[in-house]
């Protein structure tokens, strides 16, 4: 892909719920920082909140949006018994993705862990069920006429072994299966730039992300430099993000082990924009 070019923040970097209202004042705030866009996950809106309605808040905004899938820990096992009740999830996050894509500001894809379930580490990997789960999955994307983006979690929320690999191992000879890359569980996987040029060309997603999810200019051991030059090996259709979390976040979620930031979410992405400017990254 060539740089620069648009980057979407995230509704994670506003806090632990969606409402119509603070949509728009957070596309509103991030539209300001440059952001072309915005990531949303379904499972953290009121379902009173249509697809549509989410969708038209974009449109009238100008900016893009991208759906994150999500499998909560205190819900259904989608590797388990408890697997047709995740596609019907599934099902109803992938309606905010396909609203976005009618209206012509978000293409119809998910993105995102769905192909775990979160939190859960499990005293023995269920391989057969992993491969069940991305066989509905897979029928479901085709159903759908949809795209989706697996993301390989850190070790604390996702218990699939290897996953950066288990994941690009299993998306290869599906068109529309792809990987999200997030810089940030890379890192708490041990995988390097030469990881990442290998599965590029698998990438839909890619996602800045800095170690406890602190800005980007603090320099924690993430070479964001080498993966910049790296990013001219990701398809020419691939989107670019930033995920912080705010505290709320970290809190609602469980999270603190991880996100060690006490940056607020806002105050990070204005902080990640000019880095991401800096860089060369942000088309503007």
């Amino acid at each position: 892909m060539k740089i620069p070019t648009t980057v979407l923040s995230h509704c994670l970097a506003h806090g632990p719920s969606i409402t119509p209202d603070g949509l728009r004042e957070s596309l509103k705030a991030d539209k300001a920082l440059g952001f072309g866009g915005m990531v949303i996950v379904p499972a953290i809106i009121d379902p009173t909140h249509t697809p549509e309605a989410i969708a038209q808040i974009f449109y009238e905004m100008k900016m893009t949006g991208l759906v994150c899938g999500f499998n909560p820990g205190n819900g259904p096992d989608p590797l388990g018994d408890e697997a047709s009740l995740c596609v019907e999830s599934l099902r109803s996050q992938a309606e905010y993705a396909i609203a976005l894509a009618d209206k012509g500001c978000g293409p119809a894809t998910i993105v995102g862990p769905v192909h775990t379930h979160h939190m859960t580490l499990r005293p023995k990997w269920p391989a057969d069920g992993f491969k069940k789960w991305m066989d509905k999955i897979h029928a479901l994307a085709v159903e759908l006429d949809l795209d989706v983006l697996f993301e390989p979690l850190n070790s604390v929320e996702d218990g699939t072994p290897d996953p950066f690999w288990t994941l690009y191992n299993a998306v290869l000879g599906r068109e529309q299966f792809g990987l999200q890359w997030d810089t940030g569980h890379a890192y708490a996987r041990a995988l390097t730039t030469k990881s990442f040029s290998h599965m590029a060309h698998k990438v839909g997603y890619f996602e800045f992300a800095n170690v406890g999810r602190n800005p980007l200019d603090n320099k924690l051991g993430i070479d964001f430099s080498s993966y910049i030059q790296a990013m001219e090996n990701l398809p020419g259709g691939c989107v670019v993000g930033d995920e912080p979390f705010d505290q709320s976040v970290i809190q609602a979620f469980g999270l603190q082990q991880l996100c060690t930031t006490m940056v607020p979410g806002p105050e990070c992405l204005a902080r990640d924009a000019t880095f991401l400017r800096s860089l060369g990254v942000m088309v503007f």
